[in-house]
């Protein structure tokens, strides 16, 4: 991901924004809900039972675990999720709904442990640490039924599965790879004991995947692809009949050049991996049947997805506007033209649009008519909503304030950001960008003012 553009600390108040530019933010650790719009929350994950029912997982800041749910189109707080105290912070990696309100998440602790949360009739248990020490990551779960998911991942550097049967997970297991050493990035369950699994070997340097059949898994078998590539995600609607996407790597630090790629199993034979003509990557993809997928990620620094229809696929296609940047990190699709994206945006903020029939919506136009009031180093800025035009609503805004020497921002769901502790005779500038589940705006017209005593 790429770094967030906009610097901040920042305060959500109910009735404005109000930034002291000498203070800290309140501790929100003891928090159990967050808004789902705020700055510095990464969705990862996402997993859909119907086109208007899914669940997020992703994480706050540097590892404090949430998920989030969408009930009927509409989504809630993100909330919490508990751990045991002493992990050094969590974050979900992967998540899969068998069912509405059952639902796993995996993902990655700090104390280099991989572990497992389970949602069971809506309430989501504390997340537990895998039993198999050593195991750094488990990156990606799929769930056939309410108690039976298999979870992928590495353990220092091999790949790795993990079972749950009946509710009880097992131990880890090490599958043998070509050059003996990378790891798991996706695995896409057509039964419980019919899985596929796919990643990279770092030896060798190619994309690689593995089977299980009837409960036994095979040793891991590389795909013909382009020097440096591998796989980052997969979706199978079949036991045989599967879709990976990752990237391709090139060139030598610091000047390495990435594009995505895809591959297709078709009746338990992959073909070839395939370029698109655009730098970046595919981080997952969901397909409703054996030739009609959808994948994301990131191109040309723009989050991105692409579609297959009847085996066919389209174009890379950006779904923020050009100053938004970001990355697309997961996809579900309830059917072929009915698909919800989540990651986060350049400004780092998560983000969660739905495609419903084909059409993909559109970041909020940028605020009007800015109004900026100034005192004795303080300056006040007011704003009116941006015009609609059909897009989803807007959920909040985020104000950067910047001077020569100093950086400030704050994020709020109404329209208007007091900040004190300025420097008057100053000229500060400031930019306001308006936010929906799509992602962010561009800068509404820029405005310079300076406190004064």
């Amino acid at each position: 991901m790429r770094p967030s553009r906009v610097a901040m600390a920042s305060i959500v108040l109910a009735l404005g924004c109000t930034v002291l530019t000498s203070g800290r933010s309140a501790d929100a650790s003891a928090l159990t809900s967050r808004p789902l719009y705020g700055r510095g929350t990464t969705l990862t994950s996402v997993s859909c039972t119907d086109a208007t029912d899914c669940t997020a997982v992703g994480y706050v800041n540097v590892g404090e675990p949430i998920y989030a749910t969408e009930i009927g189109g509409v989504w809630g707080a993100a909330t919490v999720i508990q751990m045991p105290p002493g992990l050094g912070g969590a974050r979900p990696l992967g998540v899969s709904c068998s069912s509405k309100e059952n639902c796993t998440a995996v993902g990655a602790t700090g104390q280099v442990a991989g572990f497992h949360a389970t949602e069971a009739g809506g309430v989501w248990g504390a997340l537990t640490v895998s039993t198999s020490v050593g195991a750094a990551d488990l990156v990606s779960v799929s769930c056939t039924s309410t108690k039976d998911c298999t979870a992928v991942g590495d353990d220092r550097g091999k790949p790795i599965y993990e079972t749950e049967t009946a509710g009880s997970w097992g131990a880890t297991s090490v599958v043998a790879s070509p050059g003996g050493s990378g790891l798991f990035q996706g695995v896409s369950c057509a039964s419980p004991e019919d899985c596929t699994a796919v990643g990279y070997d770092a030896n060798v340097g190619e994309p690689i995947y593995a089977t299980e059949v009837g409960g036994v898994w095979g040793a891991a078998t590389g795909v013909s692809a382009p020097p440096g590539s591998l796989f980052t995600a997969v979706s199978c609607t079949s036991a045989t009949n599967c879709t990976a996407v990752g990237q391709d790597v090139t060139g030598v630090a610091p000047a390495y050049s990435f594009q995505p790629i895809y591959a297709t199993e078709t009746t338990g034979v992959w073909g070839a991996t395939t370029l698109v003509s655009i730098s970046g990557d595919f981080g997952s993809v969901s397909c409703t049947d054996t030739s009609d997928c959808t994948a994301v990620g990131e191109g040309n620094d723009q989050p991105i997805h692409e579609t297959e229809v009847s085996g066919v696929w389209g174009a890379p296609t950006a779904v923020f506007s050009p100053l938004g940047g970001g990355s697309f990190l997961g996809v579900s699709c309830a059917s072929a033209t009915d698909c919800t994206a989540v990651g986060v945006d350049g400004y780092g903020f998560a983000t969660y649009p739905t495609e419903k029939a084909g059409v993909w919506p559109k970041v909020p136009a940028a605020p009007r008519y800015v109004k900026v009031t100034a005192g004795n180093r303080w300056v006040r800025v007011a704003w009116t909503a941006p015009a609609s035009d059909g897009r989803p609503p807007v959920t909040g805004y985020t104000v950067s304030f910047d001077a020569s020497t100093h950086s400030y921002a704050c994020t709020t769901s109404q329209r208007s950001c007091t900040f004190h502790g300025l420097t008057n005779g100053k000229t500060y500038v400031t930019s306001i960008y308006a936010r929906n589940p799509a992602g962010s705006s561009a800068s509404s017209a820029k405005k310079s003012v300076k406190p004064r005593a």
